[in-house]
């Protein structure tokens, strides 16, 4: 079983759960599980009208550090999800937010724009490897 991701905003901990954009406004303090090799923080977006939209891009987290000893190459982005977008929970549009946690750097791939973010295809290609996630989502 992995570790736990643990994030949090101001209003509290990211438990897998609701939250309003107003209480995500701020960058989140994200405490990660250890790890023997560098690790690598994306949040995004699956929802939005260009999946994937890349909310922040953090890589070369070392050995023992935090994610704000890594190199920041897209800095924090807030929801901001359009009205009656996304997908449907609990019979409304909501939009989902993942915080995913990888061993591994990117190195000199840097995405060139955070809209149309193909997380799957940019894991596979810089040879990242998932770790644990944690994440919340905002009703529109």
């Amino acid at each position: 079983m992995a570790a736990n991701l643990v994030v949090t905003y101001q209003a509290g901990p990211v438990q897998k759960q609701e939250l309003t954009a107003a209480a995500t406004q701020d960058t989140p303090t994200v405490v990660i599980p250890p790890s023997n090799s560098v690790q690598t923080l994306i949040m995004f977006d699956p929802d939005s009208a260009h999946p994937d939209y890349l909310h922040w891009l953090v890589t070369d987290i070392p050995v023992g550090g935090g994610v704000t000893d890594g190199n920041t190459v897209w800095s924090y982005t807030p929801p901001a999800p359009i009205a009656a977008t996304g997908i449907d929970i609990q019979g409304r549009k909501a939009h989902r937010y993942y915080f995913a946690l990888f061993n591994g750097s990117i190195g000199e791939n840097i995405p060139q724009v955070r809209g149309k973010f193909p997380t799957k295809d940019f894991q596979m290609e810089t040879g990242l490897t998932w770790t644990t996630w944690n994440g919340f989502w905002v009703f529109t």
